[in-house]
């Protein structure tokens, strides 16, 4: 009898053992929206929450789980998604914010979005403060700063209006703004021991910290572990002029990503497109795109790699009016960036935007 009751008890393990290591998660996502403010919650076990690994940006969210898991969405839900294996994508667009962050009891992952209101863009006040004068050239464009205009510097009009000057030759950056994304409860792509934000802060201090003993005049949008709105970044950006804009993030890939604005043509007169406020970046565009191409020769050099080059509408690079580009450092494999990592992101970093001095 003891016998036939231990070769049962074999059987029913061999049996569950596999079932249960197929076991699917339940997993919900559920929102709400009130004005243009969306909360996107996505509910599952515990264990299931605390070791998925999430990247988000203003144009999507990605979420790696780790198993299957069969997927619960609330009825009309805003935001088309897409599954391939155990990662849920949710396309975003009209976003001029997002925040992700993980709460407990019930275990969860909370994506906070600000939508762009069409045709709220600019105030009508800021349109009229923004209309050319017949007087002026196309190169002293207004830039707005809190309620006072100041006239934009002048060298960007010379340098366009030489076009036997090649664009690497105007690379020559003083005042850098270096903005470590994500911060607070926005974690970034977060495991659980890594924490996205906290790698970018660590590279901005140190990089900053190289680049001031360059010469270069620095500044960083967020100096400690703290949530920034994509609004404050540019707004203080903006406010003091830096010559080039650096946002630092990391990608769930295995390669750099340097991302530019898209020029944005969308106005028939040349002049409209160079004065409207929502699309400052469009008359940097070109050091935009001279940078980043610096920045990737660098990367390649030291890492042996090739660079992803992109251009996206993010509104953390086209509202801002100075050139501006985006890297993001691969952290598919690893579970941190350790001292000699940062180290070599922020030499290639440091050496890219040197060269063309």
């Amino acid at each position: 009898m003891k016998i036939s009751q231990l070769i049962a008890l074999v059987l029913f393990l061999c049996i569950s053992a596999p079932l249960s290591a197929e076991r699917v998660a339940e997993v919900s996502l559920r929102f709400g929206r009130q004005d243009n403010l969306v909360k996107i919650v996505i509910e599952a076990d515990e264990e299931f929450v605390l070791n998925a690994i999430t990247a988000s940006s203003v144009s999507g969210v990605r979420i790696n789980f780790p198993g299957s898991f069969n997927l619960q969405i609330q009825k009309d839900f805003m935001y088309e998604t897409s599954r391939k294996d155990h990662v849920l994508m949710i396309s975003l667009k009209d976003i001029s914010d997002i925040r992700t962050y993980r709460l407990s009891a019930p275990a969860r992952i909370v994506i906070d979005l600000k939508i762009i209101f069409q045709g709220n863009v600019e105030k009508p006040e800021q349109k009229q403060q923004a209309q050319p004068d017949a007087r002026r050239q196309p190169g002293d464009a207004l830039q707005q700063t809190g309620k006072s205009v100041l006239p934009a510097p002048q060298h960007s009009a010379q340098r366009q209006a030489d076009p036997n000057r090649p664009p690497e030759g105007a690379l020559k950056f003083k005042t850098v703004a270096l903005d470590p994304g994500h911060g607070g409860y926005d974690y970034g792509i977060f495991r659980q021991e890594t924490r996205e934000k906290e790698i970018n802060l660590n590279i901005a201090r140190e990089l900053g910290n190289l680049m001031q003993k360059k010469g270069f005049r620095v500044f960083l949008t967020r100096r400690a572990d703290q949530y920034v709105s994509l609004e404050e970044r540019i707004g203080t950006s903006n406010t003091r002029h830096p010559d080039l804009f650096l946002g630092i993030h990391a990608t769930d890939g295995d390669k750099f990503v340097i991302t530019t604005a898209t020029a944005d043509e969308s106005a028939v007169d040349a002049a409209a497109r160079l004065y409207r406020l929502s699309l400052r970046q469009n008359r940097h565009i070109e050091k935009s795109r001279a940078a980043a191409k610096s920045l990737g020769e660098a990367i390649k050099a030291e890492f042996k790699t090739d660079v992803i080059y992109r251009e996206l509408p993010l509104p953390v690079l086209t509202s801002l009016d100075s050139p501006a580009i985006l890297i993001e450092y691969p952290l598919a494999d690893r579970k941190s960036y350790q001292q000699k990592d940062r180290e070599r992101i922020i030499n290639s970093v440091a050496k890219g935007l040197t060269i063309s001095e």
